[in-house]
């Protein structure tokens, strides 16, 4: 077995597998005794990670994403990509990793100020590079804001309607079943549901039928 690990803390874990499982004695003879092998890329020097373009790249990316240090060798790493500027495929993979440092690095290591200036002085077409992933970001969040918009508009819609609800059984039935009724109707996501519990309430002969149906129809 090999475990990668590029995280911010020191690696402590025993390296004997058997070690890291509870001990429990009937299964004991079935828990392997092998030695995983740690890759740490922290403990690793710059020059051992080497290999292709987009393999060094990836590699010192992942070692120093979570350091304080990710601003200052960023540059050095970033230039390494200038021979895959030309490609497409080479842009693509640039791409995902300007996406990756922005969503992972954490402003106090690489904020958005920084990353336009590394990226601008270390790659040939760093402006016009940057400028297509802000406006692919700016569109990603349009995006995300009008999902979240029609979200929050539909839980708005349905806490109208459960709302509705309990004044008409506040007036049929009175305080009790109403606040017997309030944790079961906001257990209720379908309007369909809510719908179907605007007829009955006028249906239901008194407050026990009405929480009958309504304990039939709730989740």
């Amino acid at each position: 077995p090999v475990v990668f690990y590029h995280g911010e803390a020191h690696w402590g874990v025993k390296r004997q597998f058997a070690e890291t499982v509870a001990a429990v004695p009937a299964l004991q003879r079935y828990v392997p005794t092998c030695e995983y092998h740690l890759v740490d890329l922290r403990a690793y020097p710059d020059e051992a990670l080497r290999g292709a373009v987009i393999l060094q790249v990836t590699l010192l990316t992942l070692k120093y994403i979570f350091r304080a240090e990710l601003s200052e060798r960023l540059p050095g790493i970033l230039r390494l990509l200038r021979e895959l500027e030309e490609g497409s495929s080479g842009l693509d993979f640039i791409r995902s990793l300007l996406r990756y440092l922005a969503q992972t690095a954490g402003t106090n290591r690489l904020d958005e100020n920084t990353l336009r200036e590394v990226v601008t002085q270390a790659l040939t077409g760093g402006d016009e590079l940057m400028m297509t992933i802000a406006e692919q970001w700016v569109q990603e969040g349009w995006q995300k804001g009008q999902q979240a918009g029609r979200q929050e508009g539909r839980q708005e819609g349905l806490c109208s309607e459960r709302q509705l609800l309990l004044r008409l059984v506040q007036k049929r039935f009175g305080a009790m079943v109403t606040e017997q009724s309030r944790g079961l109707l906001d257990s209720i996501e379908a309007s369909a549901v809510l719908e179907e519990l605007g007829e009955g309430v006028l249906d239901c002969a008194d407050g026990e039928a009405w929480l009958a149906m309504l304990a039939r129809l709730a989740p």
